[in-house]
């Protein structure tokens, strides 16, 4: 059909095209899910202060003052509410039920029911800090008290594997 100069093109119906594993977002290498994280800024959300006087206390959030800072208490720790950057803090995947601006008594109250300083302890991230302290704090006959056992024990997995590959062989 012409109309003037142009051409219109003709109506073709075009088939869906069907979604491909590696067409869709969620199964992507570059976007490994649908969600990329898990873990969410929200009222009583634990986190652990990486930075500062406090570095390695856990504490609660309380309210959020802007898309930078929030409020913040540690319950466990004596810490009370102080408003802290997001920069300075690290997002646990622990979480006490409170609600918007809660008293300390009831944050306190939650925070125990909920048992997160046995949940950090049990965790891999707390086991490591809890570790990374104990070895900070050894003194030098510790260290080498350590070095010994380690050599120790590398000699007798060493004897062990010569005894098994002889009987293997």
């Amino acid at each position: 059909m012409v109309r003037g100069l142009f051409f219109a093109p003709a109506l073709t119906i075009v088939p869906p095209i069907r979604s491909s594993p590696l067409l869709s977002r969620t199964h992507s290498p570059i976007f490994p899910s649908a969600q990329p994280y898990a873990r969410f800024v929200q009222i009583g959300r634990v986190c652990l202060v990486n930075y500062g006087p406090m570095r390695g206390s856990l504490v609660v959030v309380v309210n959020v003052v802007d898309h930078n800072r929030v409020l913040v208490e540690g319950p466990a720790a004596g810490i009370s509410r102080q408003v802290i950057r997001l920069t300075r803090l690290s997002l646990t995947d622990l979480m006490v039920p409170i609600q918007l601006g809660a008293r300390p008594g009831t944050l306190a109250k939650a925070y125990a029911k909920a048992g997160i300083d046995e949940a950090w302890a049990a965790s891999s991230w707390g086991k490591k800090l809890s570790t990374r302290s104990k070895r900070a704090n050894l003194s030098d006959y510790d260290r080498f008290k350590v070095m010994v056992a380690r050599k120790t024990k590398s000699r007798a997995i060493g004897k062990e594997v010569k005894r098994l590959k002889k009987a293997a062989a």
